[in-house]
């Protein structure tokens, strides 16, 4: 029997969001597998494939330990009774990708072997999806406004001190930040300082 599991560390991600597949092949069956082939899809929709690395067990090799993009590894080696590749795909999630856009990946592995079967009795390719769900969390802004002193006198003056903050873990790239002010009050000039690295 050869079984392929593909699971991944996020059901739910935003735009640029790392997620990282866990694809594993295995063969429980009597009869070695020499000539495996281990892919998964070429590069769905909204999502960059980037690195991924293997590491083997029950007696496999690795051909390739590491590489970049969809997996395409071919004459995977996979020994009788418990030989085991396990893929680590990492994906990151493209900016543009809209709110519950649903990302598929599809792990397979086959071989030329006639008599081993996928887990469950099917035949070759094995195959396994994983998803990942867009899920845009809106920003939520905190807006203050202080005058410095709170009175005065006619020619007096007086600061303002208004304080934009983020409070979530989506960025804002095109922000409008504006004021008004009544005839009485004549504008001075103003600056601008930042709290956070980037900002």
């Amino acid at each position: 029997v050869i079984a392929i599991t593909n699971l991944v560390n996020k059901s739910t991600a935003e735009p640029n969001d790392v997620v990282t597949f866990k694809i594993v092949a295995s063969n429980n069956s009597p009869t070695p597998i020499t000539d495996g082939m281990i892919t998964t899809d070429p590069q769905p929709d909204y999502i960059e494939l980037g690195a991924w690395t293997c590491t083997a067990s029950g007696g496999a090799t690795c051909l390739i330990a590491s590489g970049s993009g969809a997996l395409d590894v071919r004459n995977a080696s996979l020994p009788a009774n418990g030989g085991t590749l396990t893929y680590e795909l990492t994906g990151t999630i493209k900016s543009d990708a809209p709110n519950d856009a649903v990302i598929p990946l599809t792990a397979y592995i086959t071989s030329s072997a006639t008599d081993v079967t996928c887990l469950g009795g099917t035949n070759m390719p094995c195959s396994q999806l994983a998803t990942v769900k867009v899920k845009i969390v809106p920003p939520v802004l905190a807006l203050t406004n202080d005058a410095n002193p709170k009175e005065v006198a006619p020619g007096e003056q007086s600061t303002f001190t208004i304080t934009v903050t983020n409070q979530s873990g989506s960025p804002i790239i095109d922000g409008t930040l504006t004021t008004t002010a009544p005839t009485t009050l004549t504008m001075g000039a103003w600056s601008c300082t930042n709290a956070t690295k980037g900002a």
